[in-house]
């Protein structure tokens, strides 16, 4: 099964890269890259029905993606990340099939390395490294700061210092493009309220409600209670699943997929139901070796 999903995942990932479909990496980090390097205001690319607004910290990042060829290095990038997240968790291998994982890796941004860095940053304990991450994408790296948090209650000050660390510098360095930032974010203020309510609010309360009731859990109930508290607003965002259950789970994440593609809404609750499923073989599995 490893080698059959791998030569799949193989031959999708090399699609994508000799497609190029048009994603955030031409619409705004390739434009953003050149506009950059030349002193301009990569902000003036941000619209009301394209909101650019990736705040200043992250822009010495998308200067890579103005390189020649820069779409195929963030495939290959992401598509490495979802290698490496796999062969981490140890893992079945269909997940580098899970439909979150691909469209991460076509369109081409931040989310399957930041999971990546987030999960690096649990396992080696460094709240610098998880601080990074939640920076650049705190919607990816959210999945291994909750059970970071839980182990290492004192990492949230080290975290919070890099956190500032990084803002007052970057305000001290770039203090016009802080400025154009401001512009774009209150000018789409109405659409980025609403991603922030559905990507957070729903997450915290829940988090905070059940923080002290659910403190000895394992990381990776901790990861799955985060997953059940989030709603996604973009379905790539969902890459911190990676890792619930076999290939059965990621079969019927095509399945719910095959029935949205027929009209029939099932995309928000795809992570309940994946979560539900992988618990209840494995639950299954767990019974079965008892016995």
């Amino acid at each position: 099964m490893r080698y059959i999903s791998f030569v799949i995942f193989a031959i999708i990932v090399s699609a994508i890269a000799v497609a190029q479909p048009n994603t955030d990496v031409t619409k705004f980090f390739t434009p953003a890259a050149h506009i950059i390097a030349q002193g301009g205001d990569p902000y003036a690319l941000s619209s009301e029905a394209w909101p650019f607004v990736y705040p200043p910290y992250v822009l010495p990042l998308l200067i890579i993606y103005g390189l020649p060829g820069a779409y195929v290095l963030a495939v290959l990038a992401n598509a490495g990340a979802a290698l490496l997240i796999v062969r981490a968790q140890r893992v079945n291998w269909a997940w580098l099939l899970y439909p979150p994982v691909l469209s991460a890796i076509c369109y081409g941004t931040f989310d399957l390395p930041v999971v990546a860095l987030a999960m690096l940053a649990y396992r080696r304990r460094n709240p610098v490294l998880m601080a990074l991450a939640l920076l650049i994408k705190p919607q990816a790296a959210v999945f291994w700061l909750v059970p970071m948090v839980i182990e290492q209650p004192r990492a949230v000050w080290r975290m919070a210092a890099t956190g500032i660390a990084v803002i007052v510098m970057s305000l001290v360095l770039m203090p016009d493009t802080w400025g154009s930032w401001l512009a774009a974010a209150s000018a789409n203020a109405r659409l980025l309220s609403h991603y922030a309510v559905n990507s957070y609010s729903v997450f915290a309360v829940g988090a905070i409600g059940a923080w002290g009731a659910l403190s000895r859990l394992h990381e990776k109930q901790w990861r799955a209670l985060t997953a059940l508290l989030l709603p996604f607003v973009r379905y790539y965002s969902a890459v911190g699943l990676i890792g619930y259950g076999g290939a059965w789970v990621v079969a019927l994440a095509w399945v719910l997929i095959a029935l949205l593609m027929n009209g029939v809404r099932v995309l928000w609750i795809e992570p309940m139901v994946v979560l539900g499923v992988a618990f209840w073989i494995e639950r299954q599995s767990n019974t079965s070796s008892a016995t």
